[in-house]
């Protein structure tokens, strides 16, 4: 048997215990990168409108096409952030046999 650096030097591979953790992690970060992308999305197209505003001298069209086209942009990352979660959810349902 193969001694496993993460296994305290017992011999005994603990990696599943930590991958169970991991998985639960992993979905809660998904979760609150959906979350990140939209208000982000919002925020960063408020400022972009805001500085058109203010450059331009057009208020409030600015602020208003800003608010949404990060509208747009958020919820465009956060659906691409959720395809990628979903991959990842069928891979670790369906993995891939190895080949004897």
């Amino acid at each position: 048997m193969v001694k496993d650096h993460r296994s305290g030097g017992n011999g005994v591979n603990r990696s599943k215990k930590w991958n169970l953790s991991l998985k639960f992690l992993s979905e809660e970060g998904s979760a609150f990168m959906v979350a990140t992308h939209i208000v982000g999305g919002v925020i960063a197209g408020l400022l972009l409108g805001y500085l058109v505003d203010r450059l331009f001298n057009t208020q409030p069209w600015g602020l208003v096409g800003g608010f949404f086209l990060g509208i747009i942009a958020g919820f465009r990352n956060a659906y691409r952030e959720l395809e990628r979660a979903a991959k990842r959810g069928e891979r670790e349902e369906h993995p891939q046999r190895e080949k004897d």
